[in-house]
């Protein structure tokens, strides 16, 4: 339900890595704030005793430029191997280890 996503746009809140309902969440860094996925995903016990969370950090956006390059490269290989199959995802790029 993405009612119940937070989404943590403000700056200062960012820097300081806080939100509505982040406990413990990564402070972005200065440099990174104008590109950067900081992902904290939760689940919390009914009782609210219980909390686990997974995260990931990503600074800058050439992660993202580089992965675009490898879905292209991917793809056009596909191509040029008359591969019958004309829908892919990440993972597929990522399985065949051409990155």
């Amino acid at each position: 339900d993405e009612s119940r996503i937070d989404r943590v746009r403000d700056p200062a809140s960012q820097l300081a890595g806080a939100g509505p309902s982040h406990r413990g969440v990564s402070p972005v860094p200065a440099d990174a704030i104008d590109g950067h996925a900081y992902h904290t995903y939760s689940l919390e016990s009914a009782d609210g005793k219980v909390e686990f969370q997974i995260r990931h950090n990503v600074q800058g956006r050439s992660t993202y430029a580089e992965g675009t390059v490898d879905a292209a490269v991917f793809l056009a290989k596909r191509v040029a191997g008359a591969d019958k199959r004309r829908q892919f995802d990440m993972i597929d790029v990522l399985k065949s280890g051409e990155m």
